[in-house]
């Protein structure tokens, strides 16, 4: 896969971090297309964290997380832990359900793009122009 750029970080793939009908969390990679568009950002934010954040937690809101340094876990309800690096772009919409939990391997800095009401995840990982 081809490298796509976000802001001026090249994007080495994407995840989707969601909640099915009955609660359970799942985390997915998805194909990008060609382009990527503009996101309906609400608010930005560049967070650092250590090694503490280990409890099962919902996301506050639809965000994009762009991994900038340092490695991760993020644990899913259904049972699988997913390794996340450097230049890993992930959305998390599991604003319900059972949740995930965050492992960081490393001190990590993550920049967070909470996305308008709306946003569609999948037709903006596809579009072609």
């Amino acid at each position: 896969m081809t490298a796509k750029t976000i802001g001026g970080t090249d994007v080495a793939r994407l995840l989707h971090l969601y909640a099915d009908e009955t609660g359970e969390s799942h985390l997915e990679e998805l194909t990008l297309g060609p382009k990527l568009g503009d996101v309906p950002a609400k608010r930005v934010e560049i967070l650092r964290y250590d090694r503490n954040l280990a409890d099962w937690h919902v996301a506050p809101t639809r965000r994009f997380a762009l991994n900038i340094v340092g490695e991760l876990d993020v644990k899913t309800s259904d049972g699988k832990t997913h390794r996340l690096g450097p230049r890993d772009l992930i959305f998390i919409e599991d604003t319900t359900g059972k949740g995930h939990v965050t492992l960081p391997a490393t001190p990590i800095t993550v920049i967070f793009i909470h996305v308008e009401d709306g946003f569609d995840v999948l037709s903006w990982a596809q579009r072609t122009g």
